[in-house]
Protein backbone atom coordinates (compact mmCIF):
# COMPACT_ATOMS: atom_id res chain seq x y z
CA UNK A 1 0.00 0.00 0.00
CA UNK A 2 1.52 3.08 -1.30
CA UNK A 3 2.19 5.74 2.20
CA UNK A 4 0.82 9.18 1.94
CA UNK A 5 1.41 11.95 4.10
CA UNK A 6 -1.90 13.86 4.80
CA UNK A 7 -0.97 14.74 8.64
CA UNK A 8 2.25 16.56 10.08
CA UNK A 9 3.38 16.30 13.49
CA UNK A 10 6.43 17.25 15.30
CA UNK A 11 9.56 15.26 15.82
CA UNK A 12 11.22 14.13 19.25
CA UNK A 13 14.96 14.80 18.25
CA UNK A 14 14.78 18.08 16.00
CA UNK A 15 11.32 19.08 17.31
CA UNK A 16 10.27 20.37 13.97
CA UNK A 17 7.15 19.72 12.41
CA UNK A 18 7.74 16.73 9.52
CA UNK A 19 5.65 14.63 7.97
CA UNK A 20 3.61 11.62 9.32
CA UNK A 21 3.36 8.29 7.65
CA UNK A 22 -0.08 7.70 7.54
CA UNK A 23 0.51 3.58 7.55
CA UNK A 24 2.25 3.24 11.09
CA UNK A 25 1.59 6.52 12.06
CA UNK A 26 5.20 7.66 12.34
CA UNK A 27 7.26 10.25 11.62
CA UNK A 28 8.63 10.78 8.04
CA UNK A 29 12.31 10.28 7.03
CA UNK A 30 13.95 14.02 7.09
CA UNK A 31 17.18 15.65 7.57
CA UNK A 32 18.63 14.40 5.16
CA UNK A 33 20.45 13.87 1.66
CA UNK A 34 20.60 11.39 -1.13
CA UNK A 35 23.93 10.29 -1.80
CA UNK A 36 23.57 7.00 -5.03
CA UNK A 37 20.00 6.52 -3.97
CA UNK A 38 20.52 5.99 0.14
CA UNK A 39 19.87 8.57 2.47
CA UNK A 40 22.63 9.93 4.48
CA UNK A 41 22.65 11.57 7.42
CA UNK A 42 18.84 11.22 8.49
CA UNK A 43 17.50 12.79 11.92
CA UNK A 44 17.48 10.29 14.52
CA UNK A 45 13.58 11.39 15.32
CA UNK A 46 13.05 9.57 11.72
CA UNK A 47 10.56 6.55 12.08
CA UNK A 48 9.27 6.61 15.44
CA UNK A 49 5.98 8.02 16.88
CA UNK A 50 5.50 12.04 16.88
CA UNK A 51 6.21 14.18 19.95
CA UNK A 52 2.33 14.47 19.82
CA UNK A 53 2.00 10.92 20.75
CA UNK A 54 5.01 10.24 22.89
CA UNK A 55 7.66 12.05 24.64
CA UNK A 56 9.99 9.30 25.16
CA UNK A 57 12.64 9.50 22.95
CA UNK A 58 12.54 13.67 23.43
CA UNK A 59 13.27 12.99 27.17
CA UNK A 60 15.75 10.33 26.20
CA UNK A 61 16.76 13.40 24.14
CA UNK A 62 17.79 15.59 26.46
CA UNK A 63 19.00 13.25 28.82
CA UNK A 64 21.49 12.50 26.39
CA UNK A 65 22.36 16.25 25.70
CA UNK A 66 22.72 16.86 29.87
CA UNK A 67 25.70 13.80 30.06
CA UNK A 68 27.68 15.57 27.11
CA UNK A 69 27.29 18.58 28.65
CA UNK A 70 28.89 17.40 31.74
CA UNK A 71 31.32 15.58 30.19
CA UNK A 72 32.40 18.40 28.27
CA UNK A 73 32.55 20.47 31.20
CA UNK A 74 34.82 18.12 32.73
CA UNK A 75 37.43 18.63 29.54
CA UNK A 76 36.83 22.61 30.11
CA UNK A 77 37.61 22.60 33.50
CA UNK A 78 40.52 20.57 32.86
CA UNK A 79 41.80 22.67 30.69
CA UNK A 80 42.94 25.23 33.63
CA UNK A 81 41.01 28.21 32.56
CA UNK A 82 43.02 28.52 29.30
CA UNK A 83 41.53 30.90 27.05
CA UNK A 84 42.52 29.36 23.19
CA UNK A 85 40.56 27.77 20.63
CA UNK A 86 39.94 24.92 22.44
CA UNK A 87 38.03 26.34 25.28
CA UNK A 88 36.10 28.42 23.08
CA UNK A 89 34.84 25.41 21.33
CA UNK A 90 33.82 23.63 24.48
CA UNK A 91 31.92 26.89 25.84
CA UNK A 92 30.23 27.21 22.62
CA UNK A 93 29.04 24.06 22.27
CA UNK A 94 27.73 23.41 26.10
CA UNK A 95 26.22 26.57 25.43
CA UNK A 96 24.47 25.67 22.24
CA UNK A 97 23.46 22.22 24.43
CA UNK A 98 21.86 24.07 27.00
CA UNK A 99 19.81 26.11 24.41
CA UNK A 100 18.73 23.64 22.91
CA UNK A 101 17.51 21.82 26.14
CA UNK A 102 15.37 24.48 26.81
CA UNK A 103 13.80 24.47 22.81
CA UNK A 104 13.09 20.87 23.44
CA UNK A 105 11.32 21.31 26.50
CA UNK A 106 9.34 23.57 25.34
CA UNK A 107 8.01 21.52 22.79
CA UNK A 108 7.64 18.60 24.95
CA UNK A 109 5.21 20.86 27.36
CA UNK A 110 3.65 22.78 24.36
CA UNK A 111 3.20 19.60 22.01
CA UNK A 112 2.71 16.77 23.49
CA UNK A 113 -0.81 15.30 24.10
CA UNK A 114 -2.38 17.15 21.54
CA UNK A 115 -3.61 16.05 18.12
CA UNK A 116 -1.49 15.80 14.67
CA UNK A 117 -2.48 18.78 12.13
CA UNK A 118 -4.32 17.95 9.24
CA UNK A 119 -2.16 19.87 6.57
CA UNK A 120 -5.33 20.17 4.90
CA UNK A 121 -6.99 21.94 7.58
CA UNK A 122 -4.18 24.67 8.20
CA UNK A 123 -5.18 26.99 5.15
CA UNK A 124 -8.98 26.44 5.99
CA UNK A 125 -8.23 27.38 9.71
CA UNK A 126 -6.73 30.26 8.92
CA UNK A 127 -9.29 31.87 6.65
CA UNK A 128 -11.92 30.52 9.34
CA UNK A 129 -10.30 32.79 11.94
CA UNK A 130 -10.00 35.83 9.35
CA UNK A 131 -13.96 36.03 8.44
CA UNK A 132 -14.68 34.97 12.45
CA UNK A 133 -12.98 37.73 13.92
CA UNK A 134 -14.08 40.25 11.26
CA UNK A 135 -17.78 39.79 11.94
CA UNK A 136 -18.97 42.89 13.59
CA UNK A 137 -16.16 44.62 13.33
CA UNK A 138 -17.34 47.05 10.57
CA UNK A 139 -20.60 47.79 11.83
CA UNK A 140 -21.26 51.41 12.65
CA UNK A 141 -22.36 53.08 16.26
CA UNK A 142 -24.10 56.64 16.51
CA UNK A 143 -21.98 58.54 19.04
CA UNK A 144 -22.90 62.63 19.86
CA UNK A 145 -20.05 65.14 20.19
CA UNK A 146 -19.94 67.75 22.74
CA UNK A 147 -21.27 69.91 20.13
CA UNK A 148 -24.56 67.97 19.98
CA UNK A 149 -23.71 67.24 16.93
CA UNK A 150 -23.98 63.21 15.71
CA UNK A 151 -21.62 60.90 13.68
CA UNK A 152 -21.27 57.41 13.07
CA UNK A 153 -18.51 56.41 13.85
CA UNK A 154 -16.95 52.50 13.46
CA UNK A 155 -18.04 50.72 16.19
CA UNK A 156 -14.86 48.40 16.30
CA UNK A 157 -10.94 49.02 16.93
CA UNK A 158 -9.31 46.01 17.81
CA UNK A 159 -10.35 42.69 18.23
CA UNK A 160 -8.38 39.30 18.66
CA UNK A 161 -9.70 35.56 18.54
CA UNK A 162 -7.67 32.60 19.56
CA UNK A 163 -7.50 28.59 18.45
CA UNK A 164 -5.63 26.15 20.25
CA UNK A 165 -4.06 23.71 17.76
CA UNK A 166 -1.61 21.74 17.78
CA UNK A 167 1.78 23.58 17.64
CA UNK A 168 -0.02 25.97 20.09
CA UNK A 169 -2.11 28.82 20.56
CA UNK A 170 -2.87 31.00 17.42
CA UNK A 171 -3.98 34.62 17.62
CA UNK A 172 -5.34 36.78 15.15
CA UNK A 173 -5.60 40.39 15.93
CA UNK A 174 -7.25 42.86 13.52
CA UNK A 175 -6.93 46.98 14.54
CA UNK A 176 -7.44 50.23 12.92
CA UNK A 177 -6.83 53.84 14.03
CA UNK A 178 -9.28 55.05 16.01
CA UNK A 179 -11.53 57.79 15.31
CA UNK A 180 -12.54 56.99 11.56
CA UNK A 181 -16.09 58.07 10.05
CA UNK A 182 -18.20 56.55 7.88
CA UNK A 183 -17.08 57.85 5.01
CA UNK A 184 -13.25 57.07 5.75
CA UNK A 185 -11.85 53.36 4.59
CA UNK A 186 -12.92 50.30 6.38
CA UNK A 187 -9.59 48.87 6.42
CA UNK A 188 -7.90 47.46 8.82
CA UNK A 189 -4.87 45.56 9.69
CA UNK A 190 -4.27 41.83 10.66
CA UNK A 191 -1.43 40.42 12.84
CA UNK A 192 -1.27 36.55 13.92
CA UNK A 193 0.75 35.31 17.16
CA UNK A 194 1.90 32.13 17.90
CA UNK A 195 2.13 31.37 21.53
CA UNK A 196 1.97 35.06 22.53
CA UNK A 197 5.08 35.54 19.41
CA UNK A 198 3.98 37.46 16.66
CA UNK A 199 4.94 35.44 13.03
CA UNK A 200 3.97 36.32 9.60
CA UNK A 201 0.79 34.69 8.05
CA UNK A 202 3.19 32.50 5.69
CA UNK A 203 5.14 31.31 8.41
CA UNK A 204 2.92 30.47 10.42
CA UNK A 205 1.58 28.28 7.69
CA UNK A 206 5.02 26.67 7.35
CA UNK A 207 5.43 26.19 10.55
CA UNK A 208 1.80 24.14 10.70
CA UNK A 209 3.08 22.11 7.64
CA UNK A 210 1.02 23.62 4.78
CA UNK A 211 3.57 25.54 3.13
Amino acid sequence: MRDTHTHKGHCQVCGRVQAVSTNDNLIAKHGYDVQFGFFNGTCKGSDIEPLEVSKLVAEATISNIQYQIKVKREELKSLGGVDDDTARELEFSISSAENYIKYLAEKIETVNGNPLMNVADGKELLVNMETEVAEGFNDYEVVENQYGKRRNYLAGYQKSITKSVSIGDITLTITRQKSIYTRRSTSYRCAFSLNGKKIAKNKLLETMGVA
